[in-house]
């Protein structure tokens, strides 16, 4: 296998796991450890622009660092930080008897080991995984890439393995863990054959993430791989486990434009719900605003209130929005008076151009982080609410921007281009919720 830092996507998505971390510590954070961590955010970002994903890793892991507050299992240790488990594949045959967890390192550090160091792997709470450990390592792991090979029960689910690595008994410190995510399917690949027959564009999307875990290639997020094989057996039969009042996430294709769908609890009832849309900001993607932006956060204010919620991939399906929205409309009922738009960065642009190509479709629109022309007449316009943080490389766009539509920009404290959509996204439910949007 190779070393994680020469593979984008492997990086990204080791990344993308400590972004998550890093934005459950910063939800709770006092202004003055956000102004202390923020030059350390800011290199994040900017690393990711312009030296990939492997270059934001070690700032937001130092940002982790002082973020930190004791509550955690976990104490960081700069040798466990740059840890890395790849299992051999993320997509596995319950017969398969074995997985091999590779340990690396995302980047490099002068630190060394402590002297007792030992690795423990077992299954999340509610799983029957095996569990197993290694002793006396301190010596073994100097040298990288090593693997860990163990049996797993014959069982057909999504697990979650938790790979924990301590200084030692005599010690009692839990220095590093990390969450790697398997999904055991029996008889998987002449299930997998099944599905190259199928020309449904679901299926088809869907049966490209599956291959991919099954191969072990790194992907960029994580994903339920039996949950998706089901959804992709289901479609392919004409009988899609979405729609019908049934709740869930899904990832398939609407007017062949891959999207992300959360159809909260509320969809049982069978009444219209409000819709949001939220567009990612560069090098992003669907699965973005689920996955980080908060940890999801905009996910989780969405389901409280009985809220679709749709990403899109770079935008893909804008210009033929009327058409998306009239195939969701058969999956899932929503308030066609009620549909909302946010995006970021480079999704705030697409957020402008969108709200301009279809002023009637949004009761109101929200852009964070930058900004983009306007061309129409302010008032032939829906409702916006523009942001940006105080130290936001996109400030001034969003600036421009709320200047060109006679609104004001409202600047939040102590965060950049990234924390802005995480600290913002309070006031942005509470913007689309105000009554008579239109």
């Amino acid at each position: 296998m190779k070393h994680q830092t020469t593979n984008p996507i492997a990086a990204r998505y080791e990344t993308g796991q400590r972004l998550r971390r890093f934005e459950t510590l910063w939800e709770t954070a006092s202004a003055e450890k956000k102004r202390q961590v923020l030059p350390l955010v800011n290199q994040a970002v900017m690393g990711f622009f312009a030296g990939g994903p492997s270059a934001s890793a070690k700032p937001l892991d130092a940002a982790i660092g002082v973020l930190f507050n004791g509550s955690e299992s976990v104490r960081p240790h700069p040798w466990g930080m740059p840890l890395v488990a790849t299992p051999s594949a993320r997509l596995l045959d319950s017969a398969a008897g074995r997985v091999t967890l590779t340990i690396t390192q995302l980047y490099t550090i002068p630190e060394k080991a402590p002297s007792a160091t030992e690795f423990f792997v077992s299954g999340k709470p509610g799983t029957t995984l095996y569990t197993a450990s290694t002793s006396a390592v301190a010596q073994q792991f100097k040298a990288f890439p090593q693997e860990i090979v163990f049996p797993l029960p014959n069982l057909e689910d999504d697990v979650t393995l938790f790979v924990e690595v301590d200084a030692g008994a005599d010690q009692g410190q839990n220095i590093a863990d990390r969450l790697v995510n398997l999904a055991l399917a029996k008889n998987l690949k002449p299930r997998l054959a099944a599905l190259e027959n199928s020309v449904e564009p679901s299926v088809v999307h869907l049966l490209g993430i599956l291959k991919k875990l099954a191969a072990g290639e790194p992907l960029e997020t994580d994903f339920p791989g039996l949950k998706l094989l089901l959804d992709a057996e289901a479609a392919a039969k004409n009988a899609p486990l979405w729609g019908k009042k049934t709740a869930g996430q899904f990832w398939l294709m609407l007017n062949k434009a891959p999207v992300r769908l959360l159809a909260p609890k509320a969809v049982e009832s069978g009444k219209p719900l409000p819709l949001v849309i939220a567009l990612h900001g560069s090098g992003g993607s669907e699965n973005m605003f689920f996955d980080t932006y908060g940890a999801g956060k905009i996910m989780r204010l969405c389901e409280e209130r009985g809220w679709l919620l749709l990403t899109l991939r770079n935008g893909a399906g804008l210009s033929a929005l009327p058409e998306m929205l009239a195939e969701l409309g058969k999956l899932y009922s929503y308030d066609t008076k009620r549909v909302f738009l946010t995006g970021h960065s480079m999704g705030a642009a697409m957020a402008v151009q969108a709200a301009q190509a279809n002023p009637k479709v949004f009761a109101a629109v929200a852009v964070l982080g930058g900004g983009g022309a306007v061309r129409n007449a302010p008032d032939t316009l829906p409702p916006f609410l523009v942001g940006a943080g105080a130290s936001d490389f996109g400030k001034p766009m969003a600036q421009s921007l709320a200047k060109a539509l006679k609104t004001e920009c409202k600047i939040y404290p102590d965060c950049e281009h990234l924390t802005v959509v995480q600290d913002a996204l309070d006031d942005v439910i509470r913007f689309f919720e105000q009554p008579n949007r239109r």
